[in-house]
Order: structure tokens, then sequence, then C-alpha cells
């Protein structure tokens, strides 16, 4: 049953659905195995964004007086998160995954959702683009990762019938 009210922000994260290789073809399908239409969580996250951004042009005439008009023209996606360093971990991806995602110029298949039947979650193919590693004194060792949409993203509902979801 879908969310009702205002949606907890530990229901959503950055979940990986497939992973493309360098030359396009489907290198991993379902994030860690499994199906198509299997999402496995970017693990130990702690937080993450959706950010979603448009270019415009400028089409402002010298009749609009100083008052700037603009029109829509290309979009951008990109998602974001942090959490904690593990290396064991097997039902999300980790560290070690994320590395080799970016180290590989892997192409991903990137969805932004709650995991709940009949919510909605933003789909789309992305580039991990930064990868961080952090480890200050008396602190759990931490990751950042920004993933950088290439194309379209689109909005589809959540069907648990068929969609498997790995969240912790």
């Amino acid at each position: 049953m879908a969310t009702t009210g205002k949606v907890k922000s530990n229901l959503l994260a950055v979940f990986i659905e497939r992973i493309y290789n360098e030359a396009g073809a489907v290198s991993a399908v379902g994030g860690l195995g499994g199906t198509a239409d299997t999402y496995n969580a970017v693990g130990a996250s702690n937080n993450a964004t959706l950010s979603l951004t448009r270019d415009t042009i400028d089409a402002t005439k010298k009749e609009n007086d100083g008052a700037r008009v603009i029109m829509p023209a290309g979009e951008q996606f990109q998602m974001t998160c942090e959490g904690f360093v593990m290396y064991d971990e097997t039902t999300t991806f980790t560290g070690l995954d994320l590395f080799d995602i970016w180290k590989d110029k892997k192409k991903v298949v990137l969805t932004w959702m709650t995991g709940v039947d009949d919510d909605f979650m933003f789909k789309g193919e992305a580039y991990l683009t930064n990868y961080e590693q952090s480890a200050g004194t008396n602190e759990a060792a931490s990751y950042s990762c920004t993933f950088e949409g290439t194309g379209s993203i689109s909005k589809t509902q959540i069907n648990t019938a068929s969609d498997t979801i790995q969240h912790v």
C-alpha cells in the first residue's frame, strides 16, 4: 500500500538496478544478482539526495523592459548519498562495489525510491562521477558519492509483486 501523509526520510534511498560495461552491454542485472527489476540499495547510507535541474535559454527582448524572459531547455539529474564504509555487506552496494563502478566507468540504472508498493520511483541511467571515503579520529569511516544522470529521468510506480527491493 502506498505511503500516506508525510514520507519518512528513512524510507528514501538510492538503489542500483542494472550495471553496464563500457561497451554498453549489461554486465550485471539486478545489482548484486537476481533478475531485472531487482533493486539493491547503495549500502549503509545515512543521507541521500535527488536533484533535478533544468537549463534555460534567455529569451529577453528589449520590449520586456529589462524583465528576464526564459524558455526551458535541457534537463539534468543527480543522485548523491553518504553512509558508512562496510566491506562485508552482501545485500547492498558497498564501498568496494562503488569503487569498481567508478574505476571501470560503468553506467548504472539508478533509482530514488522508498521500496513501498504503489509508491513512485524516479529512474534513469547515470555514471558515478565522484566517490570519496573519509576516516576521522574516533569516527566510523564514511563515504560520499555522486551519480550524474545521462539522458532523461522517468517516474514509475513500484510494484513489489514484480520488483525485488534489497533495502537495509
